[in-house]
């Protein structure tokens, strides 16, 4: 029969032997460490030699488990003053900061009846969700068929959406208390068989407290990790007292969660998978469990991918272990249980342990990493490390005191951004074409619009996290897929607003009559930015020098250095090309009209026209032929129509052929 360290040997070399990864790749992941010394009010941001990079000092304690948003900004659970709930690990807020620790956004949920604890799980749109209590009397307890006569703690699940404006909103709910049954009182709606319903918790199990309280004591599950699986729609969650990991369906509504139909699964909010203590359920089966924490869903692209990370304390043997299953599912995704059996698997695809020298008799983390190697928290020694398949230590750090949970982030995510931010100019938007109906088709064979980015700096720059928008109020409107750009390169992207298509395209537009373009950073760092009017038919809009010069129109140079080649306005063919000077707008800002200058060297065709900070035309000031010499007109702050335009910038372009150029002008009413 095998032991469990017997089992753990096999199962190591099983995934080395999945993943194709030997001993000989025993290096750590390259990246940086984010964890929250338990209870501790400083976030540390840690590189691969064990130096903070960042940190962040917050007026509250918190952050059992810490994010690192895409956006640069820190994701914790903060806790409240005074609590009425003050369970293990309680919080009551949610809080967003920015990467200097200014809040972004907040959300209180503590009451007397409910109120935050231990993890968070950032959303892909976003959203937020959360772990919290509520409260159910003796009298409810009774009526739910509750052996024992006392106030209990059962767990929840809230979605919380930011409103934009410092707060957020719940936007989906799941309780435990929806989907119960027990064998106890027959007198009660949930009566039943127990062995028959793995798909419901049995309310006499677990729970290892009662007698309610302050303190904790009608903590039931103690749900303490939680983790979204995107492809599935679904969310896995650890409870400390029961020994087991559950799935439940997040794409529910918060009514259909609340009963046992609908969502994807057809099955409402009830469990669809459970694993560790068969026991719950009468079912045959090893207590595998013995103090669980940190489940975690393996994300796709990762060795491993849908399997289940989870860390178990191994409370009564103090030896831990990290454990990895490969849930059963059919081909159709649901998953497998024979009736009156266990949930399977037998065992664990994989796991890590080292006896009784890695311990954690509470808490614990684990997260798998791109490269397969595994990131553990051995919270309670204060003891982070990374192991490889093989269960080889590749790297390790130790704290000052006890960190429950901890994340790596690869050296290219977008939230990194301001360990190294770019310099202005490094990385730019070297030429456009809008009009594009002969110069250069794309992969599917069609003349787009397209835009060219140039890398001025020194390094291969990852583009993932960074954006490209024609909408000043919308800044994140298309973010780039997993790309890079070489150093003294260039990449095209289309603007066609079909972003199905083969190669790199956005989801808007360029518009012929003129707009704008924006090219964020993560975080929404402006790097480059160019206000452009109407575009001719296949005449490109580009940087002279190339990747350092001014806007002007040019002959296309797609993917290759912009040449200057710029059309000339004479009746000589001899004369020297057009070009004048424009004098910053006076007075600025203004209300309610300022004076335009700007100087011709030759007679030319110009257009002197308003936009908004949209790309929306506002007002044509002049059109037509003007000598050379100094020209100057009043914009009144009117839109074509004669309406009064709104506070805010303004940009104003003068366009004379293939030159042109742009200000900004800032109305204040």
């Amino acid at each position: 029969m095998l032991t469990k360290k017997m089992i753990w040997g096999v199962m190591v070399f099983s995934l080395t032997a999945i993943l194709g990864i030997t001993s000989s790749q025993a290096e750590p992941f390259d990246g940086y460490t984010l964890f929250n010394p338990n209870g501790s009010r400083t976030t540390t941001l840690m590189d691969m030699d064990n130096q903070a990079q960042h940190t962040w000092n917050h007026d509250r304690g918190g952050g059992y488990g810490v994010y690192l948003l895409e956006n640069g900004n820190l994701l914790r659970p903060a806790s409240v003053s005074n609590p009425r709930l003050r369970g293990g690990a309680y919080a009551g807020l949610i809080q967003e900061k920015d990467w200097d620790g200014n809040l972004v956004w907040e959300f209180e949920y503590s009451s007397a009846t409910y109120i935050t604890h231990h993890d968070l799980e950032p959303m892909p749109n976003g959203n937020v969700l959360a772990i919290a209590w509520e409260v159910k009397s003796s009298a409810e307890g009774t009526q739910a068929g509750r052996s024992t006569v006392a106030t209990i703690w059962p767990d929840h699940v809230i979605e919380v959406e930011p409103d934009g404006r410092g707060g957020a909103n719940i936007v989906w709910e799941w309780h435990a208390w929806d989907h119960l049954i027990q064998d106890y009182d027959n007198r009660r709606d949930n009566f039943g068989v127990v062995a028959d319903h793995p798909e419901l918790l049995n309310v006499n199990m677990a729970g290892r407290g009662g007698g309610g309280g302050p303190g904790g004591g009608g903590d039931w599950l103690h749900i303490n990790g939680i983790s979204y699986n995107p492809t599935l729609d679904q969310i896995v969650i650890s409870s400390h007292f029961a020994d087991e990991i559950y799935v439940i369906d997040h794409s529910t509504t918060t009514e259909e969660a609340a009963s046992h139909e609908g969502g994807n699964s057809g099955k409402g909010g009830d469990i669809l998978y459970r694993w560790g203590y068969p026991g719950n359920y009468d079912a045959e089966g090893e207590h595998y469990f013995d103090v669980v924490h940190c489940s975690w869903w393996i994300p796709e692209g990762y060795p491993g991918a849908g399997n289940i990370l989870a860390f178990n304390n191994g409370e009564g043997d103090r030896a831990s272990e990290i454990v990895e299953i490969v849930p059963p599912r059919d081909d159709d995704g649901n998953y497998i249980i024979e009736a009156g059996q266990a949930f399977g698997p037998e065992q664990p695809v994989w796991s890590y342990s080292d006896g009784g020298n890695f311990y954690s008799n509470h808490l614990g983390g684990c997260q798998r990493l791109p490269n397969g190697n595994t990131l553990i928290s051995e919270s309670t020694e204060r003891h982070l490390l990374e192991v490889n398949p093989d269960g080889e230590v590749v790297w390790e750090y130790t704290g000052g005191s006890e960190i429950a949970r901890s994340l790596r982030y690869a050296q290219d995510y977008p939230g990194l951004y301001n360990v190294h931010p770019l310099d202005q100019g490094e990385l730019v938007i070297n030429e456009f074409l809008v009009e594009n109906t002969e110069t250069e088709l794309d992969q599917n064979d069609e003349y787009d619009s397209w835009i060219e980015l140039y890398n001025n700096s020194d390094d291969d720059l990852s583009l993932r996290g960074f954006f490209l928008s024609n909408d000043a109020d919308n800044p994140t409107m298309w973010t780039f897929p997993d790309t890079s750009i070489a150093t003294n390169d260039y990449l095209i992207v289309w603007a066609d607003n079909d972003v199905d298509q083969d190669g790199i395209h956005t989801n808007f537009e360029l518009l012929a009559e003129g707009g704008v373009l924006f090219l964020n950073a993560p975080g929404v760092t402006s790097l480059d930015e160019v206000v452009f009017s109407e575009q001719a038919e296949d005449m490109s809009y580009g940087r002279f020098p190339n990747g350092t010069g001014e806007f002007q129109r040019m002959e296309p140079s797609f993917a290759s250095e912009n040449k200057d080649e710029v059309s000339e306005v004479s009746n000589d063919s001899d004369a020297s090309p057009v070009s004048f000077s424009m004098l910053k707008n006076y007075p600025n800002p203004f209300n309610p009209s300022t004076t335009i200058s700007f100087q011709l060297n030759a007679r030319a065709d110009v257009k002197l026209s308003v936009f908004s900070n949209s790309g929306t035309l506002i007002s044509t000031l002049l059109s037509g032929s003007l000598p050379a010499g100094m020209h100057e007109t009043v914009w009144n702050g009117k839109d074509y129509n004669g309406n009064k335009v709104s506070s805010g910038v303004y940009f104003y372009t003068l366009n004379s052929d293939k030159v042109s150029e742009t200000k900004k002008a800032l109305l204040i009413r």
